[in-house]
């Protein structure tokens, strides 16, 4: 289990951040529902409500069954959901939703993080045993950062859809388990083994997007193989679809960090971070100061390095900014913690991470750090 470590918080944390710049929006898939459990009355009258399926699959581990439905000409998909819910009340239907990359700009070269949280280096066998999973783009595991690492894929694309390029995924999974390098870098539990769901597929030219129904399919898989927690460095918006199937991997045990998206400080709470049972971590620098793109709100649970934070890429070596490269830190503790024995309940998971933590801000809990930043280090 991770050792609690101390650090004395910064006094110019509270400064004010710049007007943030505008989030980037994904849009839904054009013409597109999502149906989970569909009721048996419905699949005979698709045509009445002028639906015709386009893909679908029973979730086993989930018990979900979900149908991608696209809408014909003449009608709206918003106005589908609407006349579904009158004459299915109780159905769970929603918008075929996309999620991004909670990603952000990056400027100087620090090398800071694992210092930071007071996890300093450790030997490639560190994590031995622990499974982590992670939602993102797919992993380049060719990269040197990653060449040796326990790295099981799979892509949840949509039917003839292309992934998207690997630079996200491999960045988080080289925090998560990257290796030990010559330059004193290293991943947090390099000896863990990563399950990689990739849901992120190409759209338009440079473009891309994480599907609902991709997103459905890697939770499913995650479940199966039992991983001790899932990180998820996407953000969108809320999706009863996506409720739904969370409250299922949940309750089969899934233990979820999610980044908590970089919408800025009047940004509307970002998802699967804003779940309740879902730990919610927002991203800070070196002088433990928030990242000022960083979503605001009650729902943030807690603040990991997310700015400047080194990252393999194609071209070597980067530094990239975003709660999606702070949550791996939490995602990572959380993990050892299940591995070792604790119970797969975020309420117990989050009060044993309290105690390591550094207030932050205001005394005790609030919207910008939460409860503050985690500091620990680990058995190994």
């Amino acid at each position: 289990e991770p050792v609690p470590e101390r650090a004395s918080p910064n006094p110019n944390s509270k400064k004010k951040t710049k007007p943030p710049r505008a989030p980037n929006k994904v849009p839904p898939v054009p013409n597109q529902i999502v149906i989970a459990d569909p009721p048996d009355k419905l699949l005979n009258q698709l045509g009445r409500f002028g639906l015709r399926k386009i893909d679908g699959e029973f979730l086993r581990t989930l018990d979900v069954n979900v149908l991608v439905l696209v809408v014909e000409p003449g009608r709206t998909a918003k106005k589908v959901i609407l006349e579904l819910r009158k004459a299915f009340p109780g159905i769970v239907v929603d918008l075929h939703h996309a999620y991004d990359l909670s990603r952000g700009a990056s400027t100087k070269k620090l090398l800071f993080p694992a210092k930071m949280i007071g996890w300093g280096r450790v030997p490639r066998t560190c994590g031995q045993g622990v499974k982590v999973g992670m939602i993102d783009t797919g992993v380049d595991k060719s990269h040197p950062a990653l060449i040796g690492r326990v790295i099981i894929q799979r892509h949840f694309l949509g039917k003839k859809k292309k992934p998207s390029d690997t630079e996200h995924g491999t960045a988080v999974a080289a925090i998560l388990v990257g290796k030990p390098l010559p330059d004193g870098t290293s991943g947090l539990l390099p000896g863990a083994t990563l399950y990689a769901a990739n849901i992120f597929e190409r759209a338009g030219k440079k473009g891309k997007r994480g599907t609902m129904y991709g997103i459905l399919k890697g939770i499913d898989w995650l479940a199966t193989v039992r991983v001790h927690v899932v990180n998820m460095s996407i953000a969108g918006p809320p999706n009863s679809i996506f409720s739904y199937v969370l409250k299922k991997g949940i309750k089969k045990g899934l233990v979820m960090v999610a980044a908590a998206g970089n919408g800025g400080p009047r940004a509307k709470p970002a998802w699967p971070a804003a779940h309740p049972l879902v730990a919610s971590i927002t991203a800070i620098d070196q002088r433990m100061s928030v990242y000022r793109f960083a979503n605001r709100g009650s729902y943030i649970d807690f603040a990991a390095p997310g700015v400047n934070v080194p990252t393999p890429s194609r071209r070597g070596r980067a530094f990239k900014t975003g709660t999606s490269f702070a949550s791996p830190y939490v995602a990572a503790m959380t993990a050892l913690l299940v591995a070792q024995g604790r119970q797969r309940d975020m309420g117990v998971l989050r009060r044993r991470l309290k105690q390591y933590v550094v207030d932050l801000g205001k005394p005790g809990r609030d919207p910008i750090f939460g409860w503050g930043m985690v500091r620990a280090r680990p058995p190994c």
